[in-house]
């Protein structure tokens, strides 16, 4: 299979991923939102931002590390070093989680007298509970990502994600207390980590016994050199290279550390001490609304960039991996633009309709946010790039210069603007970010050209259905407005898209190879479409 084709199988895969999590994850903030009010759903807000900002020593780059080499060494059939590989960055991910669950635990008093709430203090040491199932999840989530398991994944959350929702609900049911909310993250991650588990237990016959068994998807593989010999001979002869794992999980956790501040809700640090929790909780609602929007389509290949860059650069392969990364540009600005400017179009009607009129004051902060994560959704395919050839310490320069934009404007808005402040400030530092990322991935590594061309039809068929969008939530209103809006829009954009002839022949090809992967009805009565729209728009090529 071609990486192109690679790539469309596991962002369909991917895609549904988010769907399913984004879906339930959704229902699941908009009912706890609704059910708390904006003040305590702004204590519950800043109490999952501590609980991921200790994630953070929990983390430490490993998910990103196990993703990167696992699949490099996938693409050399290496079955031996992904074993040695999984194991030493799961024993290291036991102490972490340990370490980091202890130290919340014990300073969760200090941080509620800081703040002058007691109440925090069992909340937070709910919140500790957490960490260590969820820093294993991600070990295990990352391992599948290497392997490019993204369907067996998307069965997963399939499961999990409505069997979270179904908790929430019955612990809202129950009283709706901030404690047991936070608990809910407990009780889904060790659910999550049981399931990988089993799959890799039933799946991943290799991982097992020091790698020298077959694994099933890779029975015809004919490894070469010194990969042959890893994988004839077991785990004895499997490189020792822990220092450069732990060299590169290094340089991704100061990037993880960076991106907290750029890419994250940091400006809840700033509002929690600047501000009232109703802005924290307008900031928090709008910030998750904006992020799940460019997670829902463009995150389906964002999350698969990474393994797949990794692969083509394994092999050596240049000029693939600019092909590559050109097309994984528009596909991102494709995904992203008319998400963005379709959000902006229907911000006004879409917040109070989803969260209640108590939350209005949100609809601007979705906005602001909205543009800026739309560069950074888009920059996405560059920043993927520098991390396959092991360019990370570009992005950790950018993520230094963005990160103090975002903490100096965040400080000096903050006072006069509250959340308004917070929300331009993390925009400018996306925005600053994503162009740097794009500018030298594009001119000084790769020395490509820029599809600037591609992107400007991108954003003029985006632009139109926008328009739209826009008339018909203003003119209808409320719940209706937003959802006629809605239907309306994908049509348009797919006729403007095909009237700009946005779509290359080559895209075309992956379209119609999408489509044959569909349920035969479903098929049946997408192909002909689609043939005679691109014989209407492109019979004068």
């Amino acid at each position: 299979m071609s990486i192109q084709k690679k790539i469309a199988k596991n962002a369909v895969y991917n895609f549904l991923i988010k769907v399913i999590t984004l879906a339930f994850g959704f229902i699941a903030s908009v009912v706890v939102a609704r059910f708390l009010g904006p003040e305590r759903y702004g204590v519950y807000s800043f109490v999952m931002w501590v609980l991921y900002a200790v994630g953070l020593l929990v983390n430490l780059g490993i998910n990103t590390t196990i993703t990167k080499y696992v699949s490099e060494f996938w693409g050399r059939s290496d079955f031996s070093t992904i074993t040695s590989i999984f194991r030493k960055l799961f024993r290291f991910e036991v102490v972490a989680g340990v370490v980091a669950t202890l130290l919340l635990f014990f300073f969760a008093p200090l941080i509620a007298r800081w703040y002058n709430n007691p109440n925090l203090s069992l909340y937070l040491k709910v919140s500790a509970s957490v960490l260590l199932p969820m820093g294993l999840m991600w070990v295990y989530n990352g391992l599948f990502c290497g392997l490019q398991r993204y369907d067996l994944i998307a069965i997963i959350n399939l499961i999990i994600s409505p069997l979270t929702v179904g908790i929430i609900l019955l612990v809202l049911y129950l009283g709706g207390k901030i404690e047991w909310l936070v608990a809910v993250s407990t009780i889904t991650n060790i659910l999550l980590m049981i399931s990988y588990i089993y799959f890799k237990r039933t799946k991943f016959d290799f991982l097992h016994g020091g790698g020298r068994r077959t694994c099933p998807e890779r029975a015809d593989a004919r490894p070469s050199g010194r990969s042959r010999r890893t994988a004839d001979y077991g785990q004895k002869t499997a490189p020792d290279f822990s220092g450069k794992l732990f060299k590169f999980s290094a340089s991704v956790f100061v990037i993880l550390i960076l991106d907290a501040i750029v890419w994250e809700r940091f400006g809840i640090l700033f509002l929690s001490i600047f501000s009232t929790s109703s802005e924290i909780a307008f900031y928090n609602v709008a910030f998750i609304l904006s992020s799940r929007t460019m997670i829902l389509l463009p995150g389906a290949l964002t999350g698969i960039l990474l393994p797949a860059m990794s692969e083509v650069y394994g092999g050596g392969n240049k000029e693939e991996l600019a092909r590559v990364h050109s097309n994984a540009t528009r596909y991102l600005a494709m995904l992203s633009l008319p998400l963005c400017l379709g959000g902006i179009a229907i911000a006004r009607q879409l917040l109070p309709v989803l969260y209640g009129s108590s939350f209005q004051p949100a609809s601007l902060l979705f906005i602001i946010l909205l543009l800026g994560g739309t560069v950074g959704s888009i920059s996405t395919s560059s920043s993927s790039l520098l991390y396959s050839a092991e360019l990370q310490g570009v992005v950790v320069r950018v993520g230094i210069l963005s990160a103090l934009v975002n903490l100096i404007v965040s400080w000096l808005l903050v006072h006069n603007f509250g959340a308004k402040g917070v929300a331009f400030a993390n925009a400018l530092a996306q925005t600053t970010a994503g162009v740097i990322i794009i500018f030298y991935a594009y001119k000084k590594y790769m020395k490509q050209k820029f599809p600037y061309s591609n992107i400007v039809r991108i954003i003029s068929s985006s632009v139109l259905m926008g328009i739209i969008a826009l008339v018909m939530a203003e003119t209808i209103k409320g719940a209706l407005g937003v959802i006629c809006a809605l239907i309306v829009s994908f049509p348009i954009y797919i006729l403007s898209l095909l009237f700009t002839r946005s779509l290359t022949s080559e895209d075309i090809n992956l379209l119609e190879s999408v489509i044959h992967r569909m349920p035969e009805t479903w098929g049946r009565t997408i192909q002909p479409t689609l043939g005679r729209l691109i014989r209407f728009f492109y019979s004068h090529r």
